[in-house]
C-alpha cells in the first residue's frame, strides 16, 4: 500500500491523477507486477531475437532504415546511436513538471511487459525521478508520429548520463547528478533505447497536466459567475432546477445546480436595477456554457486516463506467445485531436471571463463606478482589465487553431502521417497559462465590485475571496497599487475558489 506521497507503478498501468502528483513531486513506487511482466517480456525479447529473425530497432535501423538488418550482436551500439541521433530537439525547454509527468507516464508504458526492455531502464527512470533529477528537454522536435521520439530521445540521453539536467536547482551535467546520487548510467542493450523513446508520452503528460488544470478553472468560472451574479443583481430563475430537468445534458445541470446551492441564501440577487424580464447571456446561459466546456473536460480525462492504461510502444512483445508484433500504438492522433479540442475550450473560457469583466467595468450594465474606479477620472480603476482579458482572448482564438490538420510525412515517407500533437500541447501549455491569467483578472474585478457595492452579506466563496484579498483591495483603492501585482494575489486564490463549486 502506498504512502500519503506515493504512487505505485504496476502493470495495469496509470491514471491522469497519479500522474499530476508525480509531475509535481510525488514518489514513485515500482510494483512487484510490473517487475515480473517486465522480467518476462525481456526474457521473451531474447528468445525472440534468437529464434525468429529480425525484429525492428533491435536488429533493424528505424523509420525508413527498417529495411537494413544488422547482426543482434549490435544491439548494444544500435540502440546507444538511436538515443544520440534522435536528441535533435531545440527550443526552450519544458517545464520540470511536464518532463516528470513524461516520464513516468512511459515508465507506466514500459512496466505495463510488452515493451521487452531490461527492468533496470524502469528502475532508473524511477529512481531519477524520486531523485529529482530532471532531463532538459527541448520543446521542438517531435510530429507526435512514432510518438514523441525526439523528447523522449533527451529523456534516455540523460539516463546514458549525456546532455543537461535540472538537478538542485540549477541546469547540471546529467552525469554529474547521476554521481551526486549515486547512480550509475544505464547500459542499453535488446531495444532498450527504442523502448524509451517510441510512445505519445510528452503529449499524454501535458494533456493530463491540461484537463487538470482545466476542470479547476471551469470549477472557479461557475464561482465567478455566481459571484458576479450577485454583483449586478441577477435572476436566478435561469439555474431552477426543472428547467436543466427536461435536457439530457450532465454538465449543464451540474453547473445549474452548483450556481443554485452557491446563490441560494442570497440577498443580493433578483433586484430590479433596470427593465429587462431577462439577464445577459454571460450569467443567464452559464450553465449551458460553462456545463458543455465541463463535459468535454470530463471526456477529455476519460480519454487520457485510456490512454495511461495503453500499451502506445512499437514493437509489442506478446511474451506468452513469443511474438513481436510491429504496429502503430505510438501514433498520437487520438491525444491530438484532444488537445485541440481542448484547445477550443480555454477559447471559450476566455471569451466568457472577458465579457464578465466588461459587465463589471461598463458603468451602463453594472451601475457601480466606472471601470470600478474608487474616483473615476483622476483614478482609472481596473479599466485596463479589460484591455488585458481582451489581449488574452485574442491569442487564445489563434491557438485555438488545430494542429492536426496539419501533415508533413517524414522519414522518406515511411512515415506519411503524424499527429502533430507536440504541436497541439504546446499550444494548451500557453492556452491554459492564458486562461488562469483571464480569471485573476476577473476574479480582482468582483472583489472590487463587492467592495464598492458594500455588501454585508455576500455569498460564502465571496466572503471567502474578500478576506483573501483584503490587504490587496486596500492597496490598489485610488490607483496606490501596480494591478499587476494585484492579479498574482488573485491568481493564488483561484484554486481555493474552485472547490466552492462542488464539481471537483
Amino acid at each position: 500500500m502506498a504512502e500519503a506521497n506515493e504512487v505505485i507503478l504496476g502493470e495495469g498501468g496509470t491514471t491522469v491523477d497519479d500522474v499530476v502528483r508525480v509531475a509535481y513531486g510525488a514518489k514513485v513506487v515500482l510494483s512487484d507486477d510490473a517487475l515480473q511482466a517486465m522480467e518476462k517480456s525481456f526474457n521473451a525479447l531474447r528468445k525472440i531475437a534468437e529464434d525468429k529473425g529480425p525484429i525492428y530497432g533491435l536488429s533493424t535501423g528505424v523509420g525508413d532504415l527498417a529495411k537494413i538488418k544488422f547482426s543482434a550482436d549490435m544491439a548494444h551500439t544500435i540502440q546507444e546511436n538511436i538515443v544520440r541521433s534522435h536528441s535533435a530537439g531545440l527550443g526552450e525547454p519544458y517545464a520540470e513538471e511536464v518532463v516528470r509527468a513524461a516520464m513516468f507516464a512511459r515508465a507506466a508504458v514500459l512496466a505495463m511487459g510488452y515493451s521487452g526492455v531490461n527492468p533496470d531502464v524502469v528502475k532508473l527512470m524511477v529512481e531519477m525521478l524520486n531523485r529529482d533529477i530532471v532531463p532538459y528537454v527541448p520543446k521542438y522536435g517531435s510530429v507526435g508520429a512514432s510518438g514523441d521520439i525526439a523528447p523522449l530521445a533527451h529523456v534516455a540521453l540523460a539516463m546514458l548520463g549525456e546532455g543537461d539536467v535540472f538537478y538542485g536547482g540549477r541546469q547540471v551535467p546529467a552525469i554529474v547528478a547521476l554521481r551526486s546520487e549515486l547512480l550509475e548510467p544505464i547500459k542499453l542493450d535488446g531495444r532498450d533505447g527504442l523502448a524509451i523513446i517510441n510512445g505519445p508520452q510528452f503529449m499524454i503528460a501535458i494533456a493530463a497536466l491540461s484537463v487538470h488544470k482545466l476542470e479547476m478553472l471551469i470549477a472557479a468560472e461557475v464561482v465567478n459567475t455566481a459571484m458576479l451574479a450577485e454583483i449586478v443583481g441577477a435572476r436566478t430563475t435561469p439555474f431552477d432546477e426543472r428547467i436543466h430537468n427536461v435536457i439530457e445534458n450532465d454538465g449543464q445541470k451540474a453547473v445549474a445546480k452548483s450556481l443554485r446551492t452557491l446563490l441560494e441564501e442570497s440577498e443580493l440577487t433578483c433586484r430590479k436595477r433596470d427593465g429587462r424580464v431577462q439577464d445577459a447571456y454571460s450569467i443567464r446561459c452559464a450553465p449551458q456554457i460553462l456545463g458543455s466546456l465541463w463535459d468535454v473536460a470530463k471526456s477529455f480525462r476519460k480519454v487520457i486516463d485510456s490512454e495511461l492504461k495503453s500499451a502506445s510502444d512499437n514493437p509489442l512483445i506478446i511474451a506468452d506467445e513469443a511474438l513481436a508484433l510491429s504496429g502503430g500504438n505510438f501514433h498520437g492522433e487520438r491525444i491530438a485531436l484532444w488537445l485541440d479540442f481542448a484547445s477550443l475550450l480555454c477559447a471559450e473560457l476566455t471569451n466568457l471571463a472577458e465579457r464578465h469583466l466588461n459587465r463589471l467595468l461598463n458603468p451602463v450594465l453594472s451601475s457601480l463606478n466606472d471601470f470600478l474606479a474608487d474616483q473615476p477620472g483622476p483614478e482609472s480603476g481596473l479599466m485596463i482589465l479589460q484591455y488585458l482579458a481582451a489581449d488574452i482572448a485574442s491569442e487564445n482564438k489563434v491557438l485555438a487553431h488545430p494542429s492536426s490538420v496539419d501533415n508533413i510525412p517524414v522519414s522518406a515517407d515511411q512515415e506519411d502521417h503524424a499527429s502533430y500533437g507536440a504541436a497541439a500541447g504546446r499550444k494548451i501549455l500557453q492556452a491554459v497559462d492564458n486562461v488562469t491569467n483571464a480569471l485573476s483578472a476577473e476574479l480582482l474585478a468582483i472583489a472590487k465590485g463587492y467592495r464598492l457595492l458594500g455588501a454585508e452579506n455576500p455569498c460564502k466563496p465571496a466572503k471567502e475571496v474578500l478576506e483573501k484579498l483584503k490587504r490587496i483591495l486596500e492597496r490598489i483603492e485610488h490607483d496606490k497599487l501596480s494591478l499587476h501585482i494585484a492579479l498574482k494575489e488573485a491568481k493564488k486564490i483561484l484554486p481555493d475558489l474552485a472547490k466552492f463549486s462542488e464539481l471537483l
